[in-house]
């Protein structure tokens, strides 16, 4: 009886196991890493989808298998369980080295964060380590900066975007002005104590030495104006303005962008 249960025990920790795995963020089917790349670099983009709970990718093929390399992206991320959340959030970059292409598919919020204009940035900076050959440093520039553009992104909306972020609970607050105003409060008393030669004057000139003070000079300048501006609105054909989807196989929408190397 007690092997049964011991049995049973450990099947259901494989199995829970086996479920709440997450499926991995590198997958380097065209072997372009070193086992000790593929590792630091899963390490990366582990810590920046948790985060951010928005998953970001890296997968490297040979071939796509007939499908285009926007297809396969979408695809890939659809069927294997990537996305955080009921709206699947997260990115995936897709390096074909049969087509020489680089795919990136956003997917859920990602689409949001990432523009096709900043996709466009994005490929700027990795692009050129692709086509030297300097793989490593072209998956760690793109990590960081998804990094940075979803850093942006959540740091400046508001609802959702905030609620992503680690924050303070909320009753340290009283206890923090607490502790501030009480060294406020001896910092002040310090200061005050070492002023004992200092007698409260009731007229502006007491604070003037006699014969310091001598005009030589004088004429008048315009110090400041005040100006209202009010912040033009961006139109629709923006190249900076939002990101254009499509439907994958599986019926979700994504956004994304590819780029020979």
């Amino acid at each position: 009886m007690k092997r049964l249960i011991s049995l049973l025990t450990a099947l259901f920790i494989c199995t829970s196991f086996v479920f709440s795995a997450h499926p991995p963020r590198v997958v380097d089917d065209a072997d372009l890493l070193t086992d000790s790349q593929e590792e630091e670099l899963a390490g990366i983009l582990e810590g920046i989808s948790k985060t951010w709970q928005c998953d970001v990718v890296i997968v490297t093929v040979s071939d796509t298998g007939g499908k285009t390399t926007t297809e396969y992206a979408d695809d890939y991320f659809d069927y294997n369980g990537y996305g955080y959340g009921e709206s699947y959030d997260g990115l995936l970059l897709l390096v074909d080295m049969g087509s020489r292409m680089a795919t990136i598919s956003t997917c859920g919020m990602a689409i949001d964060v990432f523009s096709d204009y900043d996709l466009d940035k994005i490929e700027d900076e990795y692009i050129p380590h692709l086509s030297d050959g300097d793989y490593m440093k072209a998956f760690e520039t793109f990590a960081y900066l998804c990094d940075d553009y979803i850093r942006e992104d959540l740091g400046t909306q508001g609802g959702a975007g905030m609620a992503r972020t680690r924050m303070l609970s909320p009753s340290w607050i009283p206890g923090s002005i607490i502790v501030g105003i009480i060294i406020a409060f001896i910092s002040t008393a310090v200061m005050k104590s070492k002023l004992k030669s200092v007698r409260f004057k009731t007229e502006a000139s007491d604070y003037v030495r006699q014969g310091s003070f001598k005009v030589t000079d004088a004429h008048e300048t315009f110090l400041y104006s005040k100006v209202t501006k009010v912040a033009k609105q961006k139109s629709s054909s923006s190249s900076s303005g939002g990101s254009s989807t499509h439907r994958s196989s599986s019926g979700r929408s994504h956004g994304g962008s590819s780029r020979s190397f």
